[in-house]
């Protein structure tokens, strides 16, 4: 692959309208979100939980590039566990690994909460104007700089 040179003034354009979408993006899943009392880090988690075999994951395998360290899930968990939306447990193979499960509670939040979410999603993707093959061609090379950004920090 051809190595990119971006100017100044590229990367301020392209760091601005990243910062942008970003904004627009989590102000409006927020507000979807916070009819059915959930933060959008909660609901990744929850979703996370539930497409996962037996609606259960290692405390490790749930955090993600928003939320980088074990600490900030750990809080994230205790507070989801406050509204029994999950549980935790040592696990019995190796009591220094935390599981958390998915509760019912938090799979009916989740399917509730889903709707909204793709609603809000919908709604902005609608209001771009672009077509399948433009967003199918977005989705890949926002894939590409996650992965990129994320392994970097590794």
């Amino acid at each position: 692959m051809e190595e990119v040179k971006l100017t100044d003034d590229n990367l301020a354009d392209l760091t601005r309208n990243l910062h942008g979408a970003n904004r627009v993006l989590n102000r409006a899943l927020t507000d979807a979100l916070s009819q059915h009392r959930l933060l959008p880090s909660e609901f990744e988690v929850l979703r996370t939980l539930a497409a996962s075999p037996h609606g259960t994951l290692r405390i490790g395998k749930l955090v993600s590039p928003s939320t980088t360290q074990i600490s900030g899930m750990s809080r994230l968990i205790e507070r989801m566990i406050k509204q029994r939306l999950v549980t935790r447990e040592n696990s019995p193979d190796d009591r220094r690994v935390q599981k958390v499960s998915i509760t019912p509670s938090g799979r009916d939040r989740l399917r509730l909460a889903l709707a909204a979410h793709d609603a809000a999603v919908y709604q902005i993707l609608d209001e771009t104007g672009l077509n399948v093959e433009e967003s199918g061609t977005l989705t890949a090379l926002l894939a590409h700089l996650t992965r990129s950004a994320h392994a970097a920090q590794c």
